[in-house]
């Protein structure tokens, strides 16, 4: 026979048994690094969230390699004109609407 009755509070916690596993660990107190450093003159350094030496004109080739894509794309037939227009064709029509 099944057991349908509410489980009781737990002593340690104070909530009920079903309901430990919403509670969050506890990791005692986490030491964080300081977000600043000090260089040789004294003045503060934010430090950069990503690993690695930063890429020249990274910020750029995310959208040029999605542009490149859609272009290789676009001209071998693998995207639609009825779903998705050529970048030439949304840059054209751009020029066109700008101008006029």
């Amino acid at each position: 026979m099944v057991n349908l009755s509410i489980p009781s509070a737990d002593s340690a916690s104070g909530a009920p048994r079903h309901q430990q596993w919403l509670r969050r660990p506890s990791l005692g107190r986490i030491q964080s690094s300081p977000s600043t450093t000090s260089n040789r003159t004294g003045r503060q350094r934010r430090r950069k969230l990503g690993p690695g030496p930063t890429i020249p004109y990274g910020t750029a080739i995310g959208p040029a390699l999605l542009l490149i894509l859609w272009s290789i794309g676009s001209t071998t037939g693998y995207i639609d004109d009825r779903i998705l227009s050529a970048p030439w064709t949304v840059a054209l029509t751009g020029l066109e609407l700008t101008l006029n």
